[in-house]
Parts: structure tokens; C-alpha cells; sequence
């Protein structure tokens, strides 16, 4: 399902859009617009919590169901995908209790 982009009545995706990149400005106290038609693609309402992060130079805004979904995507990758990190502190923490 597409969201109806700028002007010229452009079609953007669900998740991704051909807008790459729209200047905006910056105000007194650090407050930047994300263009209506990038809301609109990210499903973004006032209120709604965001990611904001630096990243290589860039400042990256991310909705939270992303940051969180690329934060689960670095654990996997680093556990190899192989059982709960969860399951696994419980069990440490069950045998540090024995042992004591």
C-alpha cells in the first residue's frame, strides 16, 4: 500500500519512499520538521517516541519499532542467533545462587 508523496502526486512505499532527501531547518532550540510526506511513509503521529542517533557524521531519526528491531538484529549477530540471552542470565544467575 502505497502513501501519496509530494506535489507531482509521487507514490511512496509503505517503508521506503524516492524522496531521498528534503532540506529543512533547524530552530533556536534544536528542533528540526520531518517533512509531512516522510511522516506519512513512517507512520508517524505528534507524540510518538523516536530513535535519534549519531552515526558516521549523520544524524539518523529512526521510529522505535526500527531502532529496536536493528538493536535485536546486532545481538543475534553477535550471539549467532543461538538461544536467549535472557534464558541464558537466568541459568547463571540460578547456579551463582547454589553455589553461595
Amino acid at each position: 500500500m502505497g502513501v501519496t508523496g509530494g506535489d507531482d502526486g509521487t507514490v511512496v512505499g509503505e517503508y521506503w519512499c524516492d524522496m531521498k532527501q528534503i532540506v529543512t531547518k533547524m530552530d533556536g532550540r534544536g528542533r528540526v520538521v520531518i517533512p509531512v510526506d516522510f511522516r506519512r511513509v513512517l507512520r508517524l503521529r505528534e507524540g510518538d517516541a523516536i530513535a535519534v542517533r549519531l552515526d558516521r557524521g549523520e544524524l539518523r531519526i529512526l521510529t522505535l519499532v526500527e531502532a529496536i528491531k536493528k538493536s535485536q538484529e546486532i545481538v543475534c549477530r553477535r550471539t549467532d542467533g543461538v538461544g536467549s540471552l535472557v534464558d541464558e542470565l537466568i541459568r547463571d544467575r540460578r547456579a551463582e545462587t547454589k553455589r553461595q
